[in-house]
């Protein structure tokens, strides 16, 4: 087989096919732009792939070799680079968000509309936009990116609930050399399991310098959980240095209780970081005055 325009598409140099059998077989045409499995180099335009038979002795020989019998016409379509070409994998706490910066690999010729969607909804929101200050607040799940530009584009991936989701792109504009362009699970998030807690902050005085609040496990964990509790200025606060949650005992809304103790004036912020071979190390933070 052979490739014109051989830099953005690639094709086996070489097909067997069995003597005495006519089944078909798997013939592969891969995007140049593709290194192990990932869209790396930003390649576009359009190929032809041909083939021929060079095999003295054979009905076959000579078949495409002075005219190919058989061409396949292939449109290589540009793409997007990102934030998320080391792995195309996140991981999303509780209560945050993740923002996937995205550029096309080359400018549009017309205008376009881009829509971001979440393989599931349940498990992560999503909504894209062009403003970059709008990357906490943005709401719709499409935006139109004008002639000549290459982006930036922001999709926000908010995490609802533990689980896993797919986040997919496409161009819904038809034309241009971006008609067409669908990237389907490009990003593959993960939403961690977290915490629930009684209070957001707390508040300390020297006449009332004792506090505590409830901590808890808002999924049940497969293994037992410890969580490590530290402050970021032992100077400001003490606190409970650690708790145990046992994957048997837990059920929907068990807590177990923090105590919080002054020790002078100041700022300081408590972490909770999950330590279990059943559960990913997750964290959060609680501003203390």
């Amino acid at each position: 087989m052979i490739s014109y325009q051989e830099e953005i598409v690639l094709v086996p140099k070489v097909l067997v096919m069995p003597q005495g059998l006519l089944s078909t077989q798997r013939f592969s045409i891969t995007h140049g732009g593709v290194e192990g499995n990932r869209m790396r180099n930003r390649v576009s335009g359009k190929a032809i792939v041909t083939f021929s038979v060079n095999d003295p002795g054979n009905i076959y020989h000579g078949t495409g070799i002075a005219g190919s019998a058989k061409r396949i016409y292939v449109d290589v379509l540009p793409g997007f680079v990102s934030n998320i070409h080391d792995t195309y994998y996140r991981e999303v706490q509780r209560e945050t968000l993740f923002v996937l910066t995205l550029f096309l690999d080359e400018p549009t010729l017309i205008d376009i509309n881009i829509t971001a969607t979440s393989s599931n909804p349940a498990a992560a929101s999503v909504a894209i936009s062009i403003d970059a200050g709008d990357t906490h607040n943005a709401s719709s799940q499409y935006t139109v990116l004008g002639t000549g530009s290459t982006g930036p584009l922001y999709v926000l991936v908010k995490h609802i609930n533990h689980g896993f989701s797919q986040v997919s792109l496409k161009v819904i504009t038809p034309g241009g050399n971006y008609g067409g362009v669908e990237s389907v699970n490009y990003l593959n998030v993960s939403l961690m399991p977290g915490f629930v807690t009684s209070v957001k902050n707390i508040t300390l005085q020297y006449s009332a310098y004792r506090a505590v609040f409830m901590i808890g496990l808002d999924t049940r964990p497969s293994a037992d959980v410890e969580l490590i509790i530290t402050t970021s200025d032992e100077s400001i606060i003490a606190v409970t240095s650690s708790l145990y949650f046992y994957a048997a005992q837990w059920y929907e809304g068990y807590s177990q209780t923090v105590e919080i103790t002054w020790r002078s004036p100041g700022v300081a912020y408590v972490s909770f970081v999950a330590s279990s071979p059943g559960i990913i190390h997750s964290f959060f933070c609680i501003l203390f005055v």
